[in-house]
């Protein structure tokens, strides 16, 4: 959750601040720590998936998470230009369809590269990412951020709020190296390609959920319908997450203390 935070963060400065930014501090809960923290956790677990979607549990996650993002993007692209503070006009459904499919094509073509390749042969430190190239994406990510603020995009009493919340972030992911542990990547090793017949159910999956919630009438009264549902489920995971990490990581630290060994 933590990763996906400094992702939820570093997007809404660099890359969406005229979205994610545009009604502090509110929005900094509902799209900054909450919808776009939660899609990086969703592409996190995708990721996952791609490399240890041969596993089964993986595949009954992707067949939920289908289902969450097919219900999740109907309703926001539907609702949100209409109903919330989103400067962008209303997609069509064939537009959106078209992006959906240019995704999967992505993904199709990712998977049959690493189905062959010597991806197999992946051992975990592999998976983090090298120091230059870190620095590089740090220094691409200032100047974005530098940019931002000369643009005006960032309000004043925001930016420094959310440099404070990114280096919590940052702190729970360096303590969080000292355990014993292996990070959650680590353990999906050695990969296993998700096979394809997993991927067209959860593609008919994603469609059809998709279709429906973009096609369905609003439910309710123009203050109070599945989007304001949708995003209270954003308020809430805003609110929830880094309280949540910082205590379950305090906890195992606790226990690991009273051990005397490490996790």
């Amino acid at each position: 959750m933590a990763l996906s935070g400094v992702y939820g963060l570093l997007n809404s400065a660099t890359i969406n601040p005229a979205t994610a930014l545009i009604d502090t501090p509110r929005t900094l809960v509902t799209r900054a720590l909450g919808a776009h923290a939660l899609m990086g956790l969703v592409m996190l677990v995708l990721f996952l998936i791609l490399i240890a979607g041969g596993q089964r549990k993986w595949q009954r996650v992707l067949i939920l998470l289908s289902v969450f993002i097919g219900l999740g993007w109907g309703i926001w692209a539907r609702l949100a230009p209409e109903q919330a503070d989103v400067i962008v006009r209303q997609p069509s459904f064939v537009e959106l369809l078209i992006w959906a499919a240019i995704f999967a094509l992505w993904l199709a073509i990712w998977r049959w590269l690493f189905s062959r390749s010597a991806f197999g042969e992946v051992q975990a430190p592999s998976l983090v990412l090298p120091v230059p190239a870190l620095m590089l994406v740090c220094a691409a990510l200032g100047v974005f951020f530098l940019l931002r603020l000369a643009q005006n995009l960032i309000p004043a009493d925001m930016w420094s709020i959310m440099v404070v919340l990114l280096a919590m972030c940052i702190a729970m992911l360096w303590f969080r190296r000292e355990t014993r542990r292996p990070f959650y990547a680590a353990t999906t090793l050695p990969p296993k390609p998700l096979p394809l017949r997993w991927g067209v159910i959860a593609l008919a999956f994603f469609l059809t959920i998709f279709a429906a919630a973009y096609h369905l009438p609003i439910l309710g009264t123009q203050d109070a319908n599945q989007l304001t549902v949708l995003v209270f489920s954003f308020t809430l995971y805003g609110f929830g997450w880094l309280p949540a990490s910082a205590l379950f990581i305090g906890v195992r630290a606790y226990i690991r203390q009273i051990q005397g060994a490490g996790f």
